[in-house]
């Protein structure tokens, strides 16, 4: 065998043939990569410069394990809702309505907070399929949750006659007696909005009762 060929050889004795080349390069990270990454270390700005591109990764995020995760999310989310209420958040609707459910308070306030801005943005999407979720968090969140809730009712019920509000109204009529002034103004507005399109779900005391408030001028 001569220099040229020794070496390893193969299983039939004959030498093998080793191919060189460059080194492959990285394959790029996704964008869901990427962004779980950033979550992780901490870096709100940078995702937050993303825009629109971290939307689905940071709504996937709210579905993670970890809490600290979840509530990272959650905050730039808030951030973002508040800074870009305008920006393309139709295909993330599904997924914030079922954050709205989550057992972490700070990723339900976190999220509200979001959805009453991008509703005020966006009401021409179609929030329909989450209107019961924000009628059951109005009655069971915590006291921010639930000044967030009837507000958004309020906005979607103005824009959107056509919505199912049925149930909506005995879950608002409660909350004129709840503890915190924010929601209780907040629940009139929404029966105010309701009661343009719907006066048949209005019951005659409810409507006076809500005449007789700081409200009254905006019932129909």
């Amino acid at each position: 065998m001569s220099n040229a060929t020794k070496g390893a050889v193969n299983g039939n004795g004959s030498p093998e043939t080793r191919t060189t080349g460059f080194p492959k390069a990285p394959l790029e990270r996704t964008n869901e990569e990427k962004v779980m990454q950033l979550l992780k270390e901490r870096k709100k700005d940078e995702i937050v410069a993303m825009g629109k591109d971290a939307l689905p990764a940071l709504a996937g995020a709210l579905k993670a394990w970890d809490s600290d995760i979840r509530e990272r999310a959650s905050a730039i989310i808030k951030k973002m809702a508040k800074e870009q209420p305008k920006e393309d958040w139709k295909e993330t609707i599904a997924a914030l309505g079922e954050a709205l459910g989550n057992e972490n308070e700070y990723v339900q306030e976190n999220i509200g907070y979001a959805i009453e801005k991008i509703v005020k943005a966006h009401p021409e999407y179609d929030w329909s399929k989450i209107v019961p979720v924000l009628v059951e968090r109005a009655e069971h969140g915590n006291e921010y949750v639930r000044g967030e809730m009837v507000w958004t009712i309020g906005e979607l019920a103005k824009k959107n006659s056509h919505y199912d509000w049925s149930t909506a109204v005995g879950a608002l009529e409660k909350l004129l007696d709840d503890a915190f002034e924010y929601t209780r103004n907040g629940a009139t507005w929404a029966i105010a909005m309701i009661a343009f399109d719907h006066p048949e779900l209005i019951s005659p005391e409810l409507r006076a009762r809500v005449k007789a408030s700081d409200f009254g001028f905006q019932m129909p």
